[in-house]
């Protein structure tokens, strides 16, 4: 009881019905490649086989009418009976040879193979007809000859098949690599086209940043020339500050916002040239750039550049 319970739980813990089919799977398959590889195996040597085993009944035959029919002693029945049995096993073999000489290149191998099928057969008749005239008591023995020609040919068949099956394994074998030739090729053509299509993206979108660019400037430029044509040719009338100041202090101050008009940054200025350029000092020509900056012609700091009152005051020529 204590065994039997013990199984139970045994066949419960490792699902014995999963087990069991398994193992009846594997043994069906088992058996069943057995059989199918004997079988192929075994047809293959009977056929193999067949153009060897078939004159052996004539080869001993002969052996013993030989010594009887013809008067041979032991060593000619014994020379005769291999003639018998080794001539068509031998002349076949030449025959298939030829053959698969042919398969491979008919026109060179088309006369040999021809030459050989012809003594082969003319032998297996010699054979037969000799057999026949001294095997007396059982001429049936004449036709086992027939049974060795039928194993040529099946061993010929079979040469052919399997010929035919590597051709084609070896077409199959280049279509496949033509195929993965060709293929490669067009995963390398679509990444080029993808490479050249993402570089005309780029230069497209930098020519359109470059165009909006050109637009700005253009745009900018013709404003320029627009204020420039629209200021008035004299200049403003300067304040009631500088209205007390001399002419000349006038001129030189708007030549200076010219010359200023020229530069980026402040830096750039050197107001002891200037002052040398104007004939004065290079304090009077800080306190020219301070009076324009105070009268709104030019703007001072981070943005260092005309204003709008100072690029009509340009609009005017003015001379030393």
């Amino acid at each position: 009881m204590k065994y039997l319970l013990m199984f139970i739980t045994w066949i419960k813990t490792v699902n014995a019905f999963e087990l069991i089919k398994r193992f009846y799977g594997n043994l069906i398959d088992l058996i069943g490649f057995i059989v199918d590889k004997t079988s192929e195996q075994g047809a293959d040597i009977a056929i193999r086989a067949l153009p060897i085993v078939s004159p052996l009944p004539n080869a001993i035959s002969m052996y013993y009418v030989s010594q009887d029919a013809l008067g041979f002693n032991d060593w000619q029945a014994k020379a005769f009976a291999a003639a018998i049995e080794l001539s068509l096993f031998g002349l076949f073999e030449v025959v298939l040879i030829m053959f698969d000489g042919y398969q491979r290149k008919p026109k060179r191998y088309e006369y040999p193979l021809k030459i050989a099928v012809g003594v082969a057969i003319t032998i297996m008749v010699l054979i037969m007809a000799v057999v026949w005239w001294i095997e007396t008591k059982s001429p049936v023995l004449a036709a086992l000859p027939l049974f060795s020609a039928a194993g040529a040919s099946a061993l010929a068949l079979r040469r052919w098949h399997n010929h035919n099956e590597k051709s084609e394994q070896v077409e199959i074998g280049s279509w496949i690599e033509r195929f993965e030739v060709a293929n490669e090729g067009r995963i390398r053509a679509e990444q080029t086209a993808l490479s050249l299509s993402s570089r005309l993206d780029e230069r497209d979108r930098s020519n359109d940043f470059l165009a909006i660019q050109v637009d700005s400037l253009t745009h900018q430029i013709e404003q320029m020339e627009s204020l420039i044509k629209s200021a008035s040719i004299g200049v403003s009338e300067p304040s009631e500050s500088a209205k007390s100041e001399p002419v000349g202090s006038d001129k030189r101050r708007f030549n200076f916002l010219r010359m200023l008009a020229e530069t980026t940054k402040k830096s750039e200025v050197n107001f002891t040239e200037v002052a040398r350029q104007f004939g004065t000092s290079d304090t009077t020509m800080r306190k020219d750039l301070d009076w324009l900056i105070k009268n709104e012609y030019w703007l001072n700091g981070n943005d260092w550049k005309l204003t709008t009152k100072g690029l009509t005051a340009v609009g005017e020529p003015l001379s030393n």
